[in-house]
């Protein structure tokens, strides 16, 4: 589990390094055990997720009250791929850095990208639920904006912590960088056509 200091740190952390801080280095745990500690935050964001899908998942149990049984596959499926998503990027990066970076360097760099991975994501959900929250009042077309604005500059805050991290090795990063927005994008795709799938039948 992850304590209530290591979450505040860490965030705090994640926030440093969105500002071009590298101190944000220094409040994050880059420890094999503290990037496995940082995969509990699948399990705290959940709740944010299933509601940024919220009509997907309206869309399955319509399906479950009117008493068809492929509401509850859609959901367990939901909720098989929101685990599965997390498991093809570790999958991802440890294939980059298997190939490009070298044994002596591999571990350490690895607990320190996956652990500045996770909490770089959880401060973008901990910043897009606010926008989502108030996509009524500034409307929709602005929220959804802003959210893709910041999606792109944590994307780009996490190219610069990589590269730190590989000690100036700028094409590593950009590859894994480049990797997982597209299997973010694949991932996003599918829930969107399920969701379109489900609207069709129910």
């Amino acid at each position: 589990m992850i304590s209530w200091a290591e979450l505040r740190a860490s965030l705090y952390g994640a926030y440093l390094l969105c500002r071009w801080d590298a101190q944000g280095f220094r409040w994050i745990d880059t420890s094999p055990a503290g990037a496995l500690r940082s995969f509990w935050l699948a399990v705290y964001q959940l709740p944010v997720v299933a509601y940024l899908y919220s009509d997907l998942l309206g869309a399955s149990i319509g399906l479950q009250q009117a008493g068809s049984s492929q509401g509850l596959v859609v959901l367990l499926g939901w909720l098989t791929t929101y685990g599965f998503d997390w498991a093809v990027d570790v999958w991802f990066v440890m294939l980059v850095m298997r190939v490009a970076v070298a044994p002596p360097l591999r571990r350490a760099a690895l607990a320190a990208v996956l652990s500045v991975l996770n909490w770089l994501g959880a401060l973008q959900i901990l910043i897009l639920l606010p926008l989502l929250l108030l996509s009524p009042v500034i409307g929709e077309d602005a929220g959804a904006f802003l959210s893709l604005l910041l999606f792109f500059y944590i994307i780009v805050v996490l190219a610069n912590a990589l590269y730190r991290i590989f000690n100036g090795h700028l094409k590593v990063a950009i590859i894994i960088v480049l990797g997982l927005v597209a299997l973010d994008f694949y991932v996003v795709e599918q829930y969107q056509d399920l969701a379109i799938y489900l609207r069709q039948i129910g």
